[in-house]
């Protein structure tokens, strides 16, 4: 019977020792190890997706998505998120910030002023905003031969860096036969003046002349060689 008792003892007592192991290791090194693992979570993918399309995906991770950077994109459209850190899968712990790069976009740059240059300066200028010459044609100008006298897109277009600028360098003036301009109106004159790219010079007015505002003079006279930009001279009835 004593042996029977002392055998119950020892089991009673290895099974409180086992009860006593079991609580301290469940309540001491299982739970705290189940609870740490159960407040992590994997960083998702959120590259590609509008930033806040992007952060409400992070939220559904318990994860706060924060804006990092935004820069320039040539193949991203504006407000994609381009890169994060963390990257995609490490295992953080809930309510981390999850820092987000978003695209800007294409980056535009001003056509500058380069009117006057020619075509080396204009070149230099271009290449420094980043853009590059395109075709070149020529045309007749009062503006000194071989400067840039248009572009196309004209100043301040706003293109892609590494577009191309069109010119048009001036041939210098045109040579043309100065027309008769006697027996004309000062009015119509001007418009005349004005469409062969002349200059309006002296305007002086002959008292001894009944006709009122009409050219009875010139200079250069009627088939004297002229080029565009040339001062034409009149001298009209009072």
């Amino acid at each position: 019977m004593r042996k029977l008792l002392k055998i119950i003892g020892i089991f009673v007592a290895f099974m409180v020792g086992v009860f006593l192991l079991g609580f301290i290791l469940a309540n001491y090194i299982i739970m705290p190890i189940y609870m740490r693992a159960s407040k992590e979570t994997e960083v998702p993918d959120v590259c590609g997706l509008e930033f806040e399309n992007a952060k409400r995906v992070l939220a559904q991770k318990l994860l706060s998505g924060e804006l990092d950077v935004v820069r320039y994109c040539e193949d991203i459209p504006p407000g994609v998120v381009v890169s994060q850190r963390p990257d995609p899968g490490r295992i953080v712990k809930q309510g981390k910030k999850i820092f987000l790069t978003v695209s800007k976009g294409i980056e535009g740059v001003k056509v500058p002023y380069i009117i006057g240059l020619d075509i080396n300066q204009a070149g230099n200028i271009l290449a420094s905003s980043g853009l590059f010459i395109g075709e070149v044609s020529y045309r007749y100008s009062p503006s000194k031969e071989n400067t840039v006298i248009a572009t196309n897109p004209p100043t301040d277009s706003v293109l892609i860096r590494n577009s191309r600028v069109n010119l048009i360098l001036s041939r210098g003036p045109m040579s043309l036969d100065m027309p008769d301009l006697t027996g004309y109106h000062l009015e119509d004159v001007k418009r005349k003046i004005k469409q062969l790219e002349l200059q309006l010079g002296e305007i002086t007015y002959a008292t001894n002349s009944p006709l009122c505002n009409i050219v009875i003079l010139q200079s250069p006279r009627a088939g004297e060689k002229v080029k565009q930009g040339d001062r034409v001279n009149l001298i009209l009835g009072e």
